[in-house]
């Protein structure tokens, strides 16, 4: 029982198989409201009493959530089911610690190190992984070292596309609750078919549909889970849909979607991610890889009046964008070049008369320095600061051979990004086709994503979701081209020296 209610698997028919579910690593992508968080620590109390020596760790993303999931849904469990014995004769009772026959369940948040810490586990449970830090959830694994299972359990609500849970059902074998129509006997998904499996009848009700016969569909009927990649052996996945739910009418999941549809797009959002259990970033949060290939196209070139900026992203190459600014705020990517060896830098910078470069200080901090010291005043080291407030700020300190900016990392991203959102990105018309493909793709692998600090304050930061050199690149050559003269003691002499031009061409260009 749970609140007081028994639970029944007649209107759960697809928990059935995840009760019945023993493999190592199963992965479930989510809706909100679906039974499964019940699920998860129902089953870690089983197998604490029947399989596990060392017990479970029961992960949440902070300490908070582990305190209301204890007393809210612990609590409650224990005085509704006496006949499992949750605490022993020691009465261990407190929000982080159960213990179940000889074993024990340990819950913990993962917002410090020490929750991640000091106890060995059997099995972890991430209870809505997405908001906690991916690097978190690796030092978490460590906990499972010494064990003979090293089960793992991953539910959450999906947030950003190819990430956390995303990802992790991406590389499952994707199980999802198919239903076979009563009348033409075509298998359905809902949620792959939606909005079309829903149907606004004359009289405003709303009913499920078949995909081929457009009848409706019975939640009584025959149904089951089926993979999408049953060859992925490694991880167990489900997919969670409000769809099947039968406490939530097909009724309000229509009006919702109607609603969103024609709203702000955080609620479009909130809708896919805890009604359908769907992995969804708009466009505000998340750059277009399609929007980026329809930017405009021009044949550009530095003259002897322009100057150029450039930004390099370290990596196992360097990625370097080439950028020169235009009229009404517009930005010319000049060109992207890959390159492996520092030295090369060098003649990049003196080929397109690049006035100041930044480059990301790590990870070869000592090779990055060598190149500032060999263009004094001209190359930056540059260093992410998230807690940082208000404009970049500049060192340019030549006696101690320091020269470097400090920006805020989100603050940063948002300004460049802003330029290619508004379409103010011109792309040098010279530049490989595959190249710019590959730029697109790279710079849409970031994303927006609210996170709650320990504080409980809530703040933006950007999430990778795959290779994303050619995006920081990018950002660091408009980091370069931010405020050129007021920024730095600019040394116009010593730029046009490198140039052959005479230092009133360099400071003209830039006075007004």
């Amino acid at each position: 029982m749970e609140n007081g209610e028994k639970f029944s698997f007649k209107d759960h028919k697809y928990l059935f198989e995840l009760y019945a579910e023993h493999h190592d690593h199963v992965v479930v992508e989510k809706a909100a409201q679906m039974g499964i968080t019940s699920w998860a620590f129902i089953m870690s109390i089983y197998h604490c009493i029947n399989t596990f020596s060392l017990g479970t760790i029961y992960f949440f993303p902070t300490k908070t959530d582990v305190m209301d999931f204890s007393r809210g849904r612990i609590t409650p469990f224990i005085k509704y089911n006496k006949h499992i014995k949750i605490l022993d004769d020691d009465d261990v009772d407190n929000v982080g610690l159960k213990r179940v026959g000889k074993s024990l369940i340990y819950f913990r948040g993962m917002q410090t190190d020490i929750g991640l810490k000091s106890v060995p586990s059997d099995q972890n449970v991430y209870d809505e992984i997405d908001e906690a830090n991916p690097q978190a959830k690796d030092m978490a694994d460590q906990r499972m070292e010494h064990s003979k299972f090293k089960w793992q359990k991953e539910l959450s609500n999906p947030t950003i596309e190819n990430y956390g849970i995303d990802r992790s059902f991406q590389e499952s074998d994707m199980r999802y609750w198919a239903i076979k129509c009563g009348h033409c006997n075509a298998w359905n998904i809902l949620e792959l078919e939606f909005p079309n499996c829903l149907l606004r009848k004359k009289d405003g009700t709303v009913i499920r549909v078949c995909k081929k016969c457009r009848k409706e569909i019975s939640l009584d009927g025959k149904a089951q889970w089926v993979a999408k990649k049953p060859s992925n052996k490694d991880k167990r996945g489900y997919h969670m849909s409000q769809l099947f739910s039968k406490y939530v009418s097909p009724k309000k999941i229509l009006d919702a979607y109607e609603e969103v549809s024609t709203t702000a797009l955080y609620k479009q959002e909130t809708f896919y991610r805890l009604c359908l259990g769907m992995a969804f970033t708009s466009g505000q949060n998340k750059l277009v890889k399609e929007d980026m290939l329809n930017l405009p196209r021009a044949d550009m070139s530095i003259n002897i009046h322009d100057y150029a900026f450039m930004g390099v992203d370290q990596g196992n190459k360097l990625h370097s964008v080439i950028i020169k600014e235009l009229k009404d705020g517009h930005t010319g990517l000049m060109d992207i070049i890959v390159k492996t060896d520092f030295n090369d830098i060098d003649k990049i910078m003196q080929d397109n008369k690049c006035l100041r470069l930044v480059i990301d200080a790590m990870p070869e901090t000592r090779e990055a320095k060598r190149l500032a010291e060999r263009h004094p005043g001209r190359v930056f080291l540059c260093y992410y600061n998230d807690n940082m407030k208000g404009n970049y700020k500049w060192t340019d300190d030549t006696e101690n051979k320091n020269w470097l900016v400090s920006v805020n990392r989100t603050d940063s991203l948002d300004a460049s990004g802003s330029v290619i959102k508004e379409k103010k990105l011109i792309i040098n018309k010279s530049i490989n086709d595959s190249l710019v493909e590959e730029f697109a793709e790279q710079c849409c692998n970031l994303a927006r994503k609210k996170e709650e600090a320990l504080d409980g304050s809530q703040r933006y930061v950007y999430i990778k979701t795959g290779p994303d050199h050619w995006r920081h690149a990018f950002n660091y050559s408009k980091i370069a081209a931010t405020d050129f003269v007021e920024s730095a003691d600019v040394d116009m002499e010593t730029i046009a020296s490198a140039f052959d031009k005479a230092p009133e061409l360099v400071s003209a260009q830039f006075d007004g």
